[in-house]
C-alpha cells in the first residue's frame, strides 16, 4: 500500500499575512505542511529543503516516499526545534507558491505530518548525532538521548516542535527499533503523553530502517528524496550476507520492502500516552546485539 493512501489533507495556497492567526480556520492551519527532518548523522540529506517526488501525489516509487513536501537537515535537537518552531528556518518558496522568494517561518499549528530521522536502539533516539550508527541497548537510559528519562532536558525543543504540529498531527521517529521491547513500548506512551495537548499519534518502529537509493541525479549539494524502508530484522547483519532490500529486485519491490508509515507491519502507534497499534515483531527474533 503506498503512502498516497495516508495524506491528511491537500496544500492551499497561504494568504499572504504572515500572521499564523490569520492563516488559521477552526484552529487548523489553510496551508498544512508535511516535514521530513533528517539527522546529520542519518543517510539523507536535503540540501535544497525540497521532499517532493517529480510526479508528486503520483504515489510511491522505488527512489523515494510520495506525499512530503519540506526536507531539512538538522544537526541536534536544540537546531531542530528552533528549524522548526523557533521561527529560524524559512519556507522554501513553493511552499505559498512564490515565484522567488521564502515563504518566512513555519507557524503555529501548520505541520500535519513529521518525520525525524535519527539512529536509534529500544526506548530511546540519537536525537543529538552523538554516535553516528545504530546504538547499543541503554539507549533507553543514557542521558544523552533523548528517552523518556530526558524530556527535562528537551524541554525547550519537545516545546518548540508541539508549537508547530497541528491538532492530531502524526509524528514518525524513523529509527531503528525505536519502538522495540518493553523500553520502546514506554518511549512511544511517554512522548505521546508529553504532546497530549494537541494529542499528537507518535509512531516508532520495532525493526531495522533502511534508506537506499534515494539520491537526485544532478541535484546541488547533498540533496535526497524522502523515505525509509521498514525491513523485517531485527538486528544488523554481520558479514557479507546480502539481505533481500540491498538487491535491485528486493528494493523495487514496494510490497516486500515498503517505505515506513504508520499503517506497515512493524510500525507502534502511540497516543495519549497508550498504545494505539502495536506493531509486529521482527521476523528474526529481533536479537540486538551491542555494538
Amino acid at each position: 500500500m503506498g503512502s498516497e493512501d495516508l495524506v491528511s489533507q491537500p496544500i492551499a495556497a497561504t494568504p499572504g499575512d504572515s500572521d499564523s492567526a490569520h492563516n488559521l480556520v477552526n484552529g487548523r492551519h489553510l496551508n498544512p505542511i508535511h516535514v521530513w527532518a533528517a539527522g546529520k548523522g542519518a543517510p539523507l540529506r536535503f540540501n535544497d529543503n525540497d521532499a517532493r517526488l517529480p510526479d508528486r501525489g503520483g504515489g510511491d516509487k522505488p527512489f523515494g516516499q510520495d506525499n512530503w513536501l519540506v526536507g531539512l537537515d538538522f544537526a541536534n535537537f536544540a537546531d531542530l526545534g528552533n528549524k522548526l518552531g523557533g521561527g529560524q528556518f524559512q519556507l522554501p518558496s513553493f511552499v505559498c507558491k512564490n515565484l522567488m522568494f521564502a515563504c518566512g517561518p513555519i507557524e503555529e499549528n501548520q505541520i500535519t505530518r513529521l518525520a525525524i530521522l535519527a539512529h536509534g536502539a529500544p526506548g530511546g533516539v540519537d536525537i543529538d548525532n552523538t554516535t553516528g550508527w545504530d546504538l547499543k541497548l541503554d539507549v533507553a537510559t543514557a542521558p544523552e538521548m533523548l528517552n523518556a528519562g530526558t524530556f527535562s532536558k528537551y524541554a525547550v525543543p519537545l516545546d518548540q516542535i508541539l508549537r508547530v504540529l497541528a491538532f492530531r498531527a502524526t509524528v514518525f521517529f524513523m529509527c531503528c527499533r525505536t519502538a522495540a521491547d518493553k523500553p520502546g513500548e514506554e518511549f512511544l506512551k511517554a512522548i505521546s503523553a508529553r504532546w497530549a495537548s494537541k494529542e499528537v499519534f507518535v509512531v516508532g518502529y520495532k525493526t531495522i530502517l533502511y534508506c537506499g537509493s534515494q539520491g537526485k541525479k544532478g541535484a546541488f549539494g547533498g540533496s535526497c528524496y524522502p523515505g525509509a524502508r521498514e525491513t523485517h530484522y531485527g538486528n544488523h547483519k554481520y558479514g557479507n550476507v546480502v539481505r533481500p532490500y540491498e538487491t535491485l529486485s528486493g528494493w523495487n519491490d514496494l510490497v516486500a520492502n515498503p517505505w515506513a508509515t504508520e499503517i506497515t507491519p512493524h510500525a507502534t502507534m502511540a497516543w495519549r500516552g497508550r498504545i494505539m497499534k502495536d506493531g509486529a515483531a521482527p521476523l528474526d527474533g529481533g536479537s540486538f546485539p551491542g555494538q
